[in-house]
């Protein structure tokens, strides 16, 4: 049997309402769950904000994004703990489930941001809280009824999101020691009013990850926060290719690297 509850996000008193937000959290499997965060402006920017324990193969993501009705752009797919249980058809109900759930309860709420020795925190301010937490690796993590940071630059203005797969070439795809090696990987953009971008990439947060895609984009005042989606660490032929399609991606949402 499954079991879902879903919070509602209302303004703080201490931040204007811009936005509004909305959470889920559903059992896929005893002890596997996914979460859900839902963040909005207006009639038109959308993202979500999805963890997942369990598999995220990009034939889930897929399947839960075109049911979704949402373009790929607006869902940030977090792999959370891995559990056993949850297999693929069960993880694509609860991850649409879930979106649909954050997405269709979504009250006035308002976001924050701080940042701190590479650490980032996206915090969304309500009688029920939730933070998005990053840390310098690009480990993402979310976190639902809870705020442990504290307030800091208040986030304005309008969502713009973008997206863009990458296609290794095919004579590089044999070269992994004899195992099966990533053909594609991604990058993402999120970008909230001119405070605050956030980039994921398809690959394990890694240090060095995180440090290469932000050297040499010249990105200005404006926080740039890296989000690494993947399960594994992609070659190092494709992971130096990361940034230039950062740099394109970010034009899309108005960002000038």
């Amino acid at each position: 049997m499954r079991r879902f509850v879903w919070g509602l996000l209302f303004a703080s008193p201490t931040f204007a309402a811009e936005y509004c937000a909305g959470v889920a959290r559903l059992e896929v499997a005893p002890g596997a769950h996914v979460s859900a965060l839902a963040i909005g402006r207006g009639t038109t920017g959308r993202v979500v904000v999805v963890e997942a324990e369990g598999e995220l193969t990009r034939s889930v993501v897929d399947s839960a994004t075109a049911r979704s009705q949402l373009e790929r752009a607006q869902i940030v797919f977090l792999p959370g703990e891995a559990r056993s249980g949850a297999g693929p058809v069960k993880l694509v109900d609860g991850l649409v489930t879930s979106i649909g759930a954050a997405l269709g309860d979504c009250r006035p709420a308002a976001l924050s941001f701080t940042e701190e020795g590479g650490a980032a925190t996206l915090r969304v301010d309500g009688p029920v809280k939730a933070t998005l937490a990053v840390t310098g690796a690009g480990k993402a993590s979310l976190h639902l009824g809870t705020t442990p940071a504290a307030a800091g630059r208040i986030v304005r203005g309008p969502i713009r999101t973008a997206f863009r797969m990458i296609e290794r070439p095919p004579e590089l795809r044999t070269r992994e020691h004899g195992a099966a090696p990533e053909e594609t990987t991604y990058v993402q953009a999120i970008r909230f009013g001119r405070e605050l971008t956030l980039a994921a990439v398809g690959e394990a947060p890694s240090g060095d990850l995180a440090a290469q895609v932000r050297r040499g984009l010249h990105l200005g005042r404006e926080p740039l926060v890296v989000i690494a989606c993947g399960a594994a660490a992609l070659p190092s032929d494709l992971h130096e290719g990361l940034a230039p399609v950062l740099r394109i991606v970010l034009r899309r949402v108005g960002r000038r690297p």
